[in-house]
C-alpha cells in the first residue's frame, strides 16, 4: 500500500500541532487526541482496503500492427467491487510505440458496468517494425477514506508483431495489376492486349490493331477475330536486400533501430532501409497477383533466403520472415552476395539488386553484373540522396562550402558515369530518390514485362 495525499495532509497537520505543543503545553492534549484519531482513522481504512478484492484485468490487442497505423486497445476489468470508485491503470507498453493517453483513470460508476465489469480503451501507435513485448497492466485505486493507495499489477505479458505498412489499401495492388490509376505516381499502363503471352481469341473492336488479327479463325468465322495477349506470367523476381551500411542512412541523418514510422515524421527523416523494403513489400504484392514467383535474398549483417513463391497467400510468408529485418552501420559486399545468388538460380530470373550503389563498388561488380547478364535480367537501384543535391546550390558562405560542393559535383558525376558505363553493358539502372522509390520501381517492373525482355 502506499500512503495517499489525504494521509500525508493529516500527518502534516499533526506535525504542526506536535510543534505548536512544543511552546504551548496546553495544545499537547489536542494535538495527541488529533493523532489518535488519525491512527485509527488511517488503520481502519487500512483494513478495509486490504479486505476488497482485487479486480482482474484483461488485455486486448491485436498480434498483428502495421508500422504507424493507430490501434485501439482495450482492457477489460472483471470483479470490480462496489467499494472502488476510481481506478488509475498503466499499461506497460513497449517502448516501440506511442500511447500519449497513458495511464488512464477511470471514475466508477454504477451505471457503467453490469456485474462488476468495466472497460477501457486506449490508442497507440508503433513507431518501429519488429516484435512489441507489452508487459503487466498497473492498476491502483485509493481507499474509501483517500488515506491509502492500493498498487498491484494484473493481466499477462502479451507479443505482438509490427509489420511495415506497404500498403495502405488492398485496392491499391489491385489497381495496379488492372491498370487503373493508382497511388504515389504510378503510372496507369493498360495490360491486356499488348503482352506477350497469349490470352483468348476475341472479336475485333474499334482500336485494335491488324498486326494481332488472327487470319486463320478470320478465315473460319468469317469475322475478324483477333489475338489478346497479357504479359507473361510465371517469371522470377529475385530482390536481394542490403542491410548493411549502405542503406542505413537516412535524408535527415542515421537511422533508428528497427525501422520508424512514416507516420507523424517528416518524410525525409525514414531510413533509407525502410524505403527500400517497403518498396519489396508492394512490388512484390504487384508481382504475386500478376502471376510471378517472388523470392529474396538479404546479406550484409542479417542474412536471409526465400527461395521464389507464387500465389497470392505467399504474402504472408514473405512479411513473416522480412517484418524484422533492420539495416545495420556494418560491411556488405554485394559482389559476394551475387555470386552465391547465382549459384541457387535455375532459371532465367529478373534480379533487383536493392542496394544504394556507389563508385566504390565499380571494381568489384564491374565484372561480375555484366556475366549475370547474360543469363538475368539485372537491375540496380541508386538512391538518390537529397542531401548530396543540395550541397550544389549556393549561398557558399566560405571557401569550405565551395570545396563541399565541388566534392559533391564531382561525387555525382562519378555516378553518372558508372551508370551509363553500366547501361552499356546491358545492366538496367534505377536511379531515383527515397521518396519515389516505390513508383519508380513498380513503374519499371511494368515497363520490362511489357518489352518481353524477361
Amino acid at each position: 500500500m502506499i500512503a495517499g495525499t489525504a494521509l500525508v495532509v493529516l500527518a502534516g497537520i499533526w506535525a504542526g500541532l506536535s510543534f505548536l505543543a512544543i511552546a504551548l503545553p496546553a495544545a499537547a492534549g489536542p494535538a495527541m487526541a488529533f493523532g489518535l484519531v488519525c491512527l485509527a482513522l488511517a488503520l481502519a481504512d487500512a483494513l478495509i482496503l486490504l479486505s476488497t478484492p482485487l479486480p482482474r484485468c484483461e488485455r486486448l490487442a491485436p498480434p498483428v500492427m502495421s508500422l504507424g497505423r493507430t490501434v485501439e486497445i482495450r482492457l477489460l476489468l472483471h470483479k470490480v467491487h462496489p467499494r472502488i470508485k476510481s481506478i488509475r491503470l498503466f499499461d506497460a507498453v513497449p517502448e516501440q510505440v506511442r500511447a500519449p493517453n497513458l495511464p488512464l483513470r477511470i471514475i466508477v460508476k454504477r451505471k457503467d458496468y453490469k456485474f462488476g465489469e468495466l472497460e477501457a480503451r486506449y490508442e497507440l501507435m508503433p513507431i518501429r517494425r519488429g516484435n512489441l513485448r507489452f508487459g503487466y497492466v498497473h492498476l491502483r485505486f485509493g481507499s474509501i477514506l483517500g488515506l491509502w493507495q492500493r498498487a498491484f499489477h494484473s493481466g499477462q505479458p502479451f507479443e505482438a508483431k509490427v509489420f511495415p505498412a506497404f500498403l495502405k489499401d488492398e485496392r491499391s495492388a489491385l489497381a495496379l495489376v488492372a491498370g487503373q490509376t493508382a497511388p504515389d505516381s504510378v503510372r496507369a499502363v493498360r495490360r491486356r492486349g499488348q503482352g506477350m503471352e497469349f490470352l483468348q481469341l476475341r472479336d475485333f473492336r474499334d482500336g485494335d490493331i491488324l498486326k494481332l488479327v488472327d487470319w486463320k479463325a478470320t478465315s473460319r468465322m468469317r469475322k475478324l477475330i483477333v489475338k489478346e495477349l497479357q504479359e507473361e506470367q510465371n517469371q522470377e523476381i529475385i530482390f536481394l536486400l542490403d542491410t548493411g551500411y549502405r542503406m542505413f542512412a537516412s535524408e535527415g541523418g542515421a537511422a533508428s533501430e528497427g525501422g520508424a514510422a512514416s507516420e507523424g515524421r517528416a518524410g525525409d527523416d525514414i531510413p533509407h532501409f525502410d524505403r527500400a523494403l517497403e518498396s519489396l513489400l508492394y512490388l512484390a504484392q504487384v508481382a504475386l497477383k500478376q502471376g510471378d514467383a517472388v523470392g529474396v535474398m538479404t546479406f550484409g549483417p542479417t542474412e536471409r533466403w526465400i527461395a521464389p513463391v507464387k500465389g497470392r497467400s505467399s504474402m504472408n510468408l514473405l512479411l513473416a520472415r522480412l517484418y524484422d529485418l533492420e539495416a545495420r552501420p556494418e560491411p556488405a559486399s554485394p559482389a559476394a552476395a551475387l555470386e552465391r545468388l547465382a549459384g541457387r538460380l535455375k532459371r532465367r530470373s529478373l534480379i533487383i539488386v536493392m542496394s544504394n550503389l556507389r563508385e566504390e563498388d565499380s571494381e568489384s561488380l564491374g565484372q561480375l553484373l555484366p556475366m549475370l547478364a547474360k543469363n538475368h535480367l539485372v537491375l540496380t537501384l541508386w538512391i538518390r540522396e537529397n542531401v548530396v543535391q543540395s550541397l550544389l546550390h549556393p549561398p557558399f558562405r566560405s571557401l569550405a562550402d565551395a570545396l563541399t560542393a565541388a566534392a559533391a559535383r564531382l561525387y555525382l558525376d562519378e555516378r553518372e558515369r558508372l551508370q551509363a558505363l553500366w547501361k552499356k553493358k546491358g545492366i538496367h539502372v534505377l536511379d531515383t530518390s527515397p521518396q519515389t522509390l516505390t513508383a519508380s520501381l513498380v513503374n519499371t517492373y511494368w515497363e520490362l514485362k511489357k518489352s518481353g525482355v524477361l
